[in-house]
This record gives structure tokens, sequence and C-alpha cells, in this order.
């Protein structure tokens, strides 16, 4: 009979013991403290400008923002077109529209592509990673008048 009593008063310590430690908890979640906002980001249905040459950009595999805040993308370009999206490049032609475009495109915050930059920045892009991009777009830049 004692050993019953141990046991009930030993599950009430342990229920009171929870009970408060439920409440600290509560109170310590429920203080203002330092909270870290998530960044909320919205959609720009404008951007990017629409591609000059009938451009059309393929799935995009890679984006990165320099510390000018141009937006560079790697799309997989005609790759990941249909036939009817790219009829100007075909053999034979089967429209006046469309191309793929470069594989890599640099867009300047208000989503246009820099004239003096555009040159087909890169032909092929498999192993370059986006900082070596970037310093051959730079070479480029340096080697033609601004507009």
């Amino acid at each position: 009979m004692k050993s019953q009593k141990y046991i009930v008063a030993a599950f009430v310590a342990l229920l009171v013991v929870l009970g408060c430690t439920h409440t600290a908890l509560e109170q310590r979640a429920g203080s203002p403290g330092e909270t870290v906002q998530a960044p909320v980001f919205e959609v720009d249905p404008l951007w990017p400008k629409p591609l000059p040459n009938q451009w059309l950009l393929g799935m995009t595999i890679g984006v990165w923002v320099d510390e000018d805040d141009n937006v560079w993308i790697i799309h997989r370009s005609s790759a990941t077109l249909n036939n009817n999206e790219r009829g100007a490049e075909l053999n034979p032609p089967t429209g006046e529209c469309c191309r793929g475009a470069p594989p890599v495109l640099v867009f300047n915050q208000a989503g246009a592509l820099p004239g003096h930059a555009l040159k087909q920045v890169v032909d092929a892009v498999n192993g370059l990673d986006m900082v070596e991009v970037h310093a051959q777009v730079e070479k480029l830049k340096a080697e033609h008048v601004h507009e």
C-alpha cells in the first residue's frame, strides 16, 4: 500500500513539473524578442522585357545576381523548345519566328539586355561557372564602347 502511495506521489510530482515546464516554455515563446522576418518577393509579370531577335528562353537552370544587381541566367535554349517554338532555326525553317536565345543572358534591373554586353556572351556554357562567365563579359565590355 505504501509503494502505491509513492507511485501516485511520483506521478503527481511529474505532472506538476511537466505543467510548470510547459508554462515556462509558452511564456518564453510568446515573449517579444529578436524575430527574423523572411523576405517577401513579388512577381513582376513584365520582367524581363521582350527579348530581341525573336529569341525565346528555354528551361532556366541557373540564376545569379552580381554586385551591380545584374541578373545572369543560364538556360537550355533550343534544347528544351518544341519545334513549333523554334521554327526559324530549323533546317529547313518552318516559320519566320522564333529561335532559342544564347545560353547565357545578362539582364539589368529594368529587365533589359545591355546591348554592349550581349554579343552572344558564351556559345558553350558547359563547364563554366558564373564567375568565369562574368569575367568574360567584363572583358567584352572593356573592348566595346559603352552605349
